[in-house]
């Protein structure tokens, strides 16, 4: 569900084309950075402007490109002219002030400003110093990775890993730079996932060339694909969250979805998962969720689509117009939107959207998760990281308890009918008057009670006595044999 879309003219005080919208958790207040250089916080509700910075940069330098890296990590990048790279990323800092007029409350304020997590001085990409065209970042922790299409058609990486003395506390930095392998075809976008190991790069309209950049200093390219058919074009991409599938939008409006697949020799294969319901015009951006696998996409006819790829579902669709859509972004926890059209405005909305993982495919039929080798039915409603896709099959569960009952009955219902007749007619009248009550009492019991005194009373018995109780279930039958016998030798 999302609300009605708040409009009002992009928020700038220097002029300069958007190339980022993103939001602070509490997603009230917006943030939008221009290709200038100019990071511009603004109230998310109408768009009043709260504070702008401009980016620092060196005498005589110009920005040539821009990167946003994983939403997680929320750091971006500007190329610079001289082939360097500046890394910053918003940051709030919250503050609690006693109010005057009721001192049992707190008044909480939020300061917007910029942050340089790799230092405020730029990382050098492009050894030759040549302006970059392209380039996708990547910043965790201490370690930075870049890859940039350089004005004379390079294909560069340039990897900084950080190393913390352990006595001193002091952090050195060591670059790696190589020059990639080159691909056919004009280069129109480049992709690098969260953990820095996988690259993807867009070319020649239809192709995307998969680079394993584990090992930053000997590279290698993996395989290129053709993704789409002759007569169409990626005209946009996106990383999901966790940096496995790899989610394409094309000019005639599909979305698909691909990722990494392994055969039986053991090698990875990018293949394509799924197709999603298409959009009504040209794709022309997408924004992914920060922790779930949703992402955002716009098209050329102001039409916006919330999907959501486990489930293979389009949640929602919107007009904003009849401009076409340049830019869109999503908060972080998923509950709000921004738009921005061709018209210079910026349309935000609140989103409810708790459970987009569950459909009825999800719960009742195979689905392909990420990382497996095809679909399956699988249950696993939480990881240890929002990296991997909650698996909400309830297949496995509703099979596997009809099989353990079936089981269960094959046992039961032959001992408690064989019970029955020994109780009633060959029992004697004194240890059934035991015997028969203590039956009833069970049978009255809900089976939690009954669970949960196997696991308070009995489990710590039979964990000090697992021997014999163990070759009791074995020696027991042989035991009732050679009694019997034995009494008719009497």
């Amino acid at each position: 569900q999302m609300d009605d879309l708040q409009k009002f003219l992009v928020p700038k005080v220097v002029p300069g084309a958007t190339v980022h919208l993103s939001s602070e958790e509490q997603a009230e207040i917006g943030v939008r950075m221009s290709d200038r250089g100019s990071v511009t916080f603004f109230d998310l509700r109408d768009g009043r402007i709260m504070a702008e910075e401009n980016v620092v940069l060196p005498e005589g330098v110009g920005i040539s490109s821009f990167a946003a890296g994983d939403p997680s990590q929320q750091a971006v990048a500007y190329g610079l002219s001289d082939g360097r790279m500046l890394v910053l990323e918003q940051d709030f800092k919250v503050t609690f002030q006693v109010d005057p007029d009721d001192h049992e409350k707190d008044i909480r304020t939020i300061t917007p400003t910029i942050a340089y997590p790799a230092g405020s001085e730029p990382l050098l990409v492009d050894e030759a110093g040549r302006a970059l065209k392209h380039l996708t970042m990547q910043h965790s922790g201490e370690n930075t990775t870049a890859v940039a299409l350089t004005e004379d058609g390079r294909l560069v990486m340039a990897a900084f890993e950080g190393r913390s003395n352990m006595i001193t506390g002091e952090v050195t930095s060591e670059r790696f730079g190589i020059e990639l392998p080159p691909v056919e075809g004009e280069i129109s976008q480049l992709l690098l996932e969260v953990k820095q190991r996988d690259l993807y790069v867009v070319h020649g309209g239809r192709f995307v060339s998969h680079y394993d950049v584990m090992n930053k200093q000997a590279p290698r390219l993996v395989q290129t694909v053709a993704l789409v058919p002759e007569d169409e074009t990626i005209t946009a991409a996106t990383i999901l969250s966790g940096g496995f599938s790899l989610i394409i939008g094309t000019d005639r409006g599909a979305v698909a979805q691909w990722f990494q697949v392994r055969d039986a020799d053991n090698v990875n294969h990018l293949t394509h998962i799924r197709s999603f319901k298409p959009m009504a015009g040209r794709v022309t951006t997408m924004a992914p969720e920060h922790f779930r696998k949703g992402f955002l996409v716009g098209d050329d006819r102001g039409n916006i689509g919330l999907y959501y790829a486990t489930s293979n579902r389009l949640l929602l669709t919107r007009s904003t117009g009849s401009e076409p859509v340049r830019v869109v972004g999503i908060a972080p926890r998923a509950n709000a939107v921004m738009v921005e059209s061709a018209g210079d405005t910026i349309q935000t909305a609140r989103v409810e959207n708790d459970f987009p993982e569950i459909s009825f495919s999800s719960l009742w039929q195979k689905v392909w998760y990420e990382s497996y080798q095809a679909p399956e039915y699988n249950w696993q409603s939480s990881a240890a990281t929002s990296d991997f896709e909650p698996k909400f099959s309830v297949a496995p569960l509703t099979f596997g308890t009809l099989k353990a009952a079936f089981y269960a009955m094959l046992v039961a219902v032959p001992l408690a009918v064989l019970g029955a007749i020994f109780a009633a007619y060959f029992m004697s009248p004194k240890m059934r008057s035991v015997v028969k009550p203590s039956i009833e009492i069970m049978e009255a019991l809900p089976t939690v009670i009954l669970g949960f005194l196997a696991g308070l009373w009995l489990a710590p018995w039979v964990d000090n006595n697992l021997a014999g109780t163990l070759m009791a279930i074995f020696m027991l039958p042989f035991s009732f044999v050679i009694a019997s016998y034995l009494w008719h030798l009497l």
